[in-house]
């Protein structure tokens, strides 16, 4: 999302009754901007990274850049706002390592020096409609969809890989190189669909209902090859993995707020939510370029998980001088099969 689209950002470390308790250290409340006087507003932001000052050896020059943009139109009734952004923010680096491990008196040693960077593409584009027919009612629809890639290249040399015996001395049992090349990128398309409806009635009473759809699809591959050095032509071992994770998930939330008494505003409400969550992960392993992949059935899964929860809430909230106080109450019926 880009930052000329967001207002403020609210943290709420103690969630009362209100909110969904899965969240442990708290929720984070994104408030987007939208016009507030008629009228058209447009605004574009452009960035460009200049070329790294140290490139670590990496064997591609990293790159840096992005454009954001943002329209609103704004009338009595309707308010109308669109954006997208792209950005790309590759990181270069090098890795230098010495490993070692002692097993009945054998020192194993892998000294290893190589590029260790990483790739990131973000592009995702929202729109948002606000209708207000009435003083009373408001309707509202939301759609946010995008893409994300993030690629990490470790290409290592392991240039001195041996084993001596006993593990103090300089007895060396075999001396070995080798070539890793390790890419592994993770990938993200997310779309949210969001319909609200909010109602005010003449004694400050309100009520609202809410609908979300989620639906986000993880994955991506990883290679890693053990290749000859400096001959890299010779393969030792390919493996290959990867993994389709969708999600689907659905939210209806209804909420009544009313003001019973002078001491404070009563809350209530009642939540569904829908979550399906299914993974295929595949692990595959070959020693010859010219075999094809074979299947490891060891390292290969499958993950199925489907939950709905039922929820509602009661809370009473006001304030008093310099005292702000709130109690309440919560409870969920969950429901849960992961297979």
């Amino acid at each position: 999302m880009p930052a000329n689209a967001i207002q403020k950002v609210e943290l709420i470390t103690a969630p009362s009754s209100k909110y969904d308790p899965e969240g442990k250290a708290g929720i984070i409340n994104i408030l987007t901007n939208r016009g507030a006087a008629n009228g058209a507003f447009g605004q574009v932001n452009i960035k460009g990274g200049l070329p790294s000052i140290e490139t670590y050896g990496n064997a591609i020059s990293h790159k840096r850049h992005g454009i954001d943009a943002t329209y609103n139109v704004r009338t009595d009734t309707w308010n109308i706002s669109l954006g997208a952004n792209y950005q790309r923010n590759d990181l270069g680096g090098r890795r230098e390592g010495d490993v070692f491990t002692i097993i009945d008196d054998t020192k194993t040693q892998f000294p290893s020096t190589g590029e260790r960077s990483f790739d990131e593409t973000n592009y995702s584009g929202r729109f948002t409609v606000d209708f207000t027919p009435s003083s009373v009612n408001t309707y509202s629809f939301g759609f946010f969809a995008g893409k994300r890639s993030k690629a990490r290249l470790a290409d290592i040399v392991y240039f001195d890989n041996h084993a001596v015996s006993p593990a103090d001395s300089n007895n060396r049992l075999y001396t070995f190189q080798y070539f890793n090349h390790n890419l592994r990128e993770r990938k993200g398309d997310f779309v949210l669909g969001s319909l609200d409806w909010t109602h005010s009635f003449k004694n400050e009473s309100e009520l609202s209902a809410s609908l979300l759809y989620e639906y986000t699809l993880l994955g991506g591959p990883t290679v890693n090859q053990n290749l000859g050095e400096p001959d890299r032509s010779i393969l030792y071992q390919d493996e290959f993995n990867t993994n389709d994770n969708p999600l689907h998930g659905v939210r209806f939330q209804l909420d009544y707020k009313f003001k019973p008494f002078e001491f404070g505003v009563l809350e209530t409400g009642y939540q569904y939510r829908d979550l399906s969550h299914t993974g295929d992960f595949v692990y595959e392993r070959r020693t010859d370029f010219n075999d094809e992949f074979q299947l490891v059935p060891e390292f290969s899964s499958e993950v199925d998980l489907e939950r709905t929860i039922h929820s509602g809430y009661l809370q009473l909230s006001g304030k008093k001088g310099k005292w702000e106080y709130a109690a309440g109450s919560r409870l969920e019926v969950m429901d849960s099969l992961l297979g």
